[in-house]
């Protein structure tokens, strides 16, 4: 290599330490805020309620198969241990009779 040619002013391998690494933060650091702020401008538009509640909340809202089931299990009367320990021992009676 020439000893005229400086290798210092050479092109860097890295980008830490240079303008465009702290202009990449920037940009990634603007994407991402861009991003956040229309997120919560979607969500909390009044413009956007009707879309949120008919289309996506209608993939969590329980079918009416689902409101069915609960209720009937919700009709069903509760039992205690000791009603539960009795209807076991009954069963452990009839099963050891046969």
């Amino acid at each position: 290599m020439d000893s005229r040619i400086d290798s210092l002013k050479w092109k860097p391998r890295r980008t830490r330490g240079t303008p465009a690494y702290r202009y990449r933060n920037y940009f990634a650091l603007g994407v991402i805020a861009v991003g956040v702020i229309s997120g919560w401008y979607a969500i909390f538009a009044s413009r956007y309620k009707n879309f949120f509640e008919k289309k996506l909340q209608a993939k969590y809202l329980d079918t009416d198969f689902d409101i069915d089931q609960k209720n009937l299990m919700s009709m069903l009367p509760m039992r205690t241990a000791e009603q539960i320990k009795v209807h076991l021992d009954d069963e452990k009676k009839t099963m050891s009779e046969r």
